[in-house]
């Protein structure tokens, strides 16, 4: 919530509005989550996307579908600018 501490000013609204994405990774699988403040300290948590990385050539065929989520993460984070 550093963000909100450098803008003491902002009106609630506004607050609610900010979304913070996060990026997790387990063993072989990558999680693209959203977190924002729904109410008066209620923080929503959305799992967006997971997927599974490919770690042998048997599960080669997975790769594009693991580019498309890093992609998506792409997206997320240059519209965040």
């Amino acid at each position: 919530m550093t963000r909100v501490r450098k803008n003491l000013d902002a009106s609630f609204d506004t607050i609610c509005k900010t979304e913070v994405y996060g990026v997790q990774s387990i063993r072989n699988s990558i999680t693209l989550s959203k977190t924002s403040l729904n109410g008066v300290q209620v923080y929503r948590h959305q799992e967006l996307r997971t997927t599974e990385i490919p770690v042998d050539y048997a599960q080669r065929h997975k790769w594009l579908k693991a580019m498309v989520h890093m992609a998506v993460l792409l997206r997320f984070w240059m519209n965040r600018r």
